[in-house]
């Protein structure tokens, strides 16, 4: 994981995350994942990117 921050601009917090279509295969891949914590005004003080190994179930 990945993370970024600036100072915090008050207490109105929202976090948001976006995921794409996950790419479902025969093959093993890493997903990133990003995630953003916003303050009221809508920027972005906390950015974090999360990689995450996807396979098939055995």
């Amino acid at each position: 994981m990945t993370t970024t921050q600036a100072p915090a601009t008050g207490t109105n917090l929202a976090l948001w995350n976006r995921l794409q279509r996950v790419p479902f295969g025969d093959d093993p891949t890493d997903l990133v994942v990003p995630v953003d914590v916003l303050d009221a005004d809508g920027n972005a003080f906390v950015t974090a990117r999360i990689t995450m190994h996807v396979s098939k179930k055995r």
